[in-house]
């Protein structure tokens, strides 16, 4: 059949088929251009079958151009297993449609020519004359994105189906030109692609494997890659630049004159690279010594040593040694140990002087909250409830007040917070949504109650809803035993007893509790006297509960009818050794009858997967908490009972949110408590890189603690160290100065949270925090010093990074003046080689 009977009898089928479609009732807009496109590959189908229509036509059918648009632009930004871009060319080869050869229509080949077939897009570009000279050079200009680009098709379709095979072919048979294709490979990697998908040029240019000659012609189209954003593109430029120099064949001024941006890369081997290429053409001699020496001395600013090392050598053979010694304290102490008489300003280390620590701050005391000032903090805390003493002083001032609070005016802010709910992410029983309820109920409204969260913020919303029974007129106005009366959270002894003994004759029992867990441990001496002389004035369990928490002597064993107010008591009379009293009495557990010894365990599981670049094995991490004499059963009042927690990749019921700093704040003595809980979003964050937005919350509660820190603390610590985000990072750099400021963190914790973490290769993470660590006081350097010197031989001298972690120590020692410590040495001897 001739072309133009071809192209009328196929108008006629479309005008046929296309027409019923396009008639036919819908329920959706998008299913009737579906329809019309099945019509239109129904007509194609029909012409190759024979199928002749009852009026052939002359003209396309008005609607056709639109729906061809819509078919490219699908096919340009995600792939489907019925491709629109084979109709499409059909339609184009009929005359039937004439589509503009822009960015849209060139990802649709991309993404449909020859796709689905062996070796069919090397075939289609053999094939297809016309659509090759049209397209083929423009695929080096458009970068794509989603679904479709030169690199995600690669990726995900076997390697002899890929576009890179396919140009290999093409250039190996002489259907496209060699010497093009590596030029427009190199003038794709100097367009603002990212890191993604100009890698993809990046790899045809060297499977193409250009020889020498090549590369001489090619130097004007590398050198302006030195200044690229994309590390592998610099590299790439570098490897290649490199490699002329070698055989002599390289421009040396033009390249000394494009060298700086690659001379300060932030990739230490890009940096490095750059230095010794500078270095093989000072060694010819061609350029002159002045323009060397200006283009290296940028180097010397490097924050990488090794960088700043390879510069200064250079420098110093090109006889500018002056440079190096001017640049001083710019440089890492290695640097200028090198090139000078020794290390500057040296000091004493500790092994020479006793550690000393900033004593802990005297906290704030407590103003109690009046009706105006009720009312500012309920507006305030409606919006962000994250600082747990605002908390614990709305709640005082409500149950001082009662249904006289006054929160009239916060009627409608309190209904929109329950009527829009929890942010995406957080627990749907969400503390500022309880706030909401409770300033409700306040005003007499009747409001059902939410969800209870997690365990332990299910014991802080108890408390809420004691707090609720005083609103609601079920229980007379109090003072509540449990509001703290410093601003870091505790509660002193002699406060409690003046309490309980000006009206709590039938105090609430969640409140009792939250009061006793908060007791500080100085002057209780005195409170005992206070409470002595108050007699008989208190119920016998509670007078006696108080006695004990405070260190006075019981004249038996308990026998508690409510366990959970002696077990408080016990935790806050002895928070870190055993109770022998509760014990008799069966009252056992971790947190409950003695303090807690808890840890992390990690644990690997490798996954195989195969790809086009064959076997890979990834590694997901689960972990437990495991807790000696973990308790196995405890009441809902007893929030420092603590049971194991199973091996597992992280719970995930919904974010604490505002929750985490009242949480901490539970058990003031023992951050371990409270971690138990919630060290998990801050391990999910770095050993996973999920998003967990409690991770900085969890960091910068433990960092205001005031107690003791334990070995989950030790390792929350190290985990957000090795954070991938920078607000984690940055929020456990400010956790550990200020735990080692005010003598609550020590080296040796800190090596033993690092050790906890070794199995995920963080080195290199941990490098980069505790390099800020180190410079913000000698102190806290030799904080660092002494942790790693303790952490390293832990650590396996094959894991990933560890030359970062060595490379830091070094550097710290030598800042520091401080001899490397012999305790490292056998495992140093371990080392063999001459990797860093």
């Amino acid at each position: 059949m001739a072309p133009e009977d071809a192209r009328r009898d196929f108008l006629g089928l479309l005008h046929e088929l296309g027409e019923r479609a396009r008639s036919a009732t819908y329920d959706y807009g998008w299913q009737r251009d579906a329809a019309v496109w099945i019509a239109v590959v129904a007509a194609l189908d029909g012409l190759a079958a024979g199928r002749r229509p009852a009026l052939p036509r002359e003209t396309p059918p008005s609607w056709l151009p639109g729906l061809v648009r819509r078919a490219l632009s699908q096919a340009a930004t995600r792939t489907s297993w019925r491709d629109p871009w084979p109709p499409v060319r059909a339609l184009e080869q009929l005359g039937a449609v004439v589509p503009d050869v822009d960015d849209t229509y060139v990802l649709a080949v991309v993404g449909g020519l020859g796709a689905g077939r062996a070796g069919g897009r090397a075939r289609a570009l053999r094939e297809d004359v016309e659509l090759r000279e049209r397209v083929v050079w423009r695929m080096f200009e458009v970068e794509g994105g989603g679904e479709v680009s030169l690199a995600n098709v690669d990726k995900f379709a076997p390697v002899e189906d890929g576009w890179s095979s396919a140009f290999q072919e093409a250039v190996a048979d002489g259907t496209l030109d060699r010497g093009r294709v590596l030029s427009s490979c190199l003038e794709a990697l100097r367009r603002d692609f990212s890191a993604y998908r100009a890698g993809w040029f990046g790899r045809l240019f060297d499977a193409l494997s250009p020889t020498d000659d090549e590369l001489v012609l090619l130097q004007p189209l590398l050198r302006p890659l030195l200044r690229s954003q994309v590390k592998a593109t610099v590299s790439l430029a570098l490897r290649h630049l490199r490699t002329l120099s070698k055989q002599r064949l390289l421009d040396d001024a033009s390249t000394v004159a494009a060298l700086a941006p690659a001379l300060t890369a932030s990739t230490k081997s890009s940096a490095l690279a750059a230095t010794r290429l500078l270095e093989g053409i000072a060694q010819r001699g061609d350029v002159p010594a002045a323009e060397l020496v200006a283009a290296g001395t940028p180097a010397l600013g490097h924050p990488l040593a090794e960088v700043q090392g390879a510069a200064a050598r250079l420098l110093v053979m090109l006889g500018a040694a002056d440079l190096v010694a001017e640049a001083g304290d710019q440089l890492a102490p290695s640097v200028r140990a090198e090139h000078s008489a020794g290390p500057p300003d040296a000091v004493p280390g500790p092994s020479d002087t006793p550690p000393t620590t900033v004593p802990n701050p005297v906290a704030e005391s407590l103003s109690r909250a009046d009706q105006a000032d009720l009312l500012d903090l309920f507006a305030a805390l409606l919006e962000d409830a994250g600082d747990p003493i605002q908390v614990e002083r709305a709640l005082a001032g409500l149950a001082e007040h009662g249904a006289d609070a006054n929160l009239a005016p916060l009627r409608r802010r309190a209904a929109a917070v329950l009527a829009r709910g929890p942010r995406e992410g957080v627990t749907r029983g969400w503390l500022r949504g309880h706030l909401a309820r409770l300033v409700l109920v306040s005003l007499g409204e009747r409001r059902p109650e939410l969800p209870m969260p997690y365990r332990p913020a299910d014991f802080l919303v108890s408390r809420l809803t004691e707090t609720a029974e005083v609103v609601s007129g079920r229980l007379p106005p109090r003072t509540l035993l449990a509001t703290p009366d410093t601003s870091d959270g505790w509660l002193s002894a002699e406060t409690l007893v003046r309490r309980l003994v000006a009206g709590a004759a039938s105090p609430a029992p969640y409140d009792v509790v939250a009061a006793l867990l908060r007791v500080h441990p100085a002057g209780r001496e005195g409170a005992l006297r206070l409470l002595h002389r108050a007699g008989g004035r208190l119920p016998a369990e509670l007078g006696a509960v108080v006695t004990y928490a405070l260190g006075g002597d019981l004249p038996d064993p308990p026998r508690p009818p409510r366990p959970e107010l002696w077990v408080a008591a016990s935790r806050s009379r002895s928070p870190f050794g055993p109770d022998e009293q509760l014990a008799r009495v069966g009252v056992t557990g971790a947190g409950r009858d003695r303090p807690i010894d808890a840890r992390v365990r990690l644990e690997g599981r490798p996954y195989p997967w195969r790809d086009s670049r064959g076997e890979h094995t990834h590694v997901s991490w689960a972990w437990a908490v495991d807790v000696t004499d973990a308790a196995t059963s405890a009441s809902l009042p007893e929030p420092t009972a603590v049971a194991a927690v199973p091996l597992g990749h992280g719970r995930y019921d919904g974010g604490a949110e505002d929750y985490v700093g009242w949480a901490a704040l539970v058990y003031p003595h023992d951050a371990d408590h409270f971690l138990v809980h919630e060290l998990d979003p801050v391990l999910v964050s770095t050993l996973h890189g999920e998003v967990r937005h409690d991770a900085a919350r969890v960091l910068t509660a433990l960092g205001r603690h005031p107690g003791r820190l334990g070995r989950l603390a030790g390792a929350t610590l190290a985990a957000g160290l090795a954070a991938p985000k920078v607000v984690e990072r940055v929020a456990a750099v400010d956790a550990v100065v200020g735990l080692r400021a005010t003598g609550q963190l020590c080296a040796q914790l800190l090596a033993r949270g690092i050790g906890d973490l070794r199995g995920p290769g963080l080195a290199a993470r941990w490098a980069g925090a505790l390099r800020d660590v180190a410079a913000v006081s000698p102190l806290d350097r030799d904080l660092v010093i002494d942790a790693l010197t303790a952490a390293l031989p832990e650590l396996d001298p094959s894991s990933r990074g560890l030359n970062a972690l060595l490379g830091l120590l070094h550097e710290e020692l030598l800042r520091g003046g401080r001899c490397p410590p012999a305790a490292l040495e056998p495992w140093l001897d371990r080392f063999a080689g001459s990797s860093n």
